[in-house]
């Protein structure tokens, strides 16, 4: 029903947004230089947003959207070929921040997964070829880099 209402009074929101909302956030911003002392803002660096409507709710919307797009382009695409387009960091730094949670430290960089698969490679060669080899091929690379005109 919320979103009925929100989709109903959509262009009111835009509308109060436009010609009220921002000119007041403005004029305010413009006092508190004048009259408090208030450092003027970068403009480069801040920009006034007016968030209106369900959006104004909280990040629970955003959340059911993310959702559903997803669902829909993996439906639509087949998971195969979706998993090729989404960017799974990014979709889970997105999700993280609809339920307000920050991903620091709790989602493994990009760095982190490569350096985790990267072990994990050597972890299966070490098994399949067996430690011997591993020390040998471990001990023509040192060889290698310890000779001139080497790495």
């Amino acid at each position: 029903m919320a979103s009925e209402l929100d989709d109903g009074f959509g262009g009111v929101y835009t509308l109060l947004a436009a010609d009220y909302q921002l000119p007041s956030v403005r004029l305010f911003e413009r006092r508190m230089e004048k009259r408090l002392g208030v450092i003027k803002l970068p403009v480069d660096m801040v920009q006034v947003v007016i968030v209106t409507g369900l959006e104004a709710i909280g990040r629970g919307h955003d959340q059911r959207n993310l959702q559903a797009f997803v669902k829909e382009i993996i439906a639509t695409l087949t998971p195969e070929v979706a998993i090729r387009y989404i960017n799974p960091l990014e979709l889970i730094n997105r999700a993280a921040a609809s339920y307000n949670i920050d991903p620091n430290n709790l989602v493994r960089t990009e760095e982190q997964v490569l350096e985790n698969e990267r072990q994990a490679q050597m972890a299966a060669l070490a098994q399949h070829l067996g430690p011997e080899a591993l020390k040998q091929a471990g001990g023509m690379v040192q060889s290698q880099m310890a000779a001139p005109g080497g790495a």
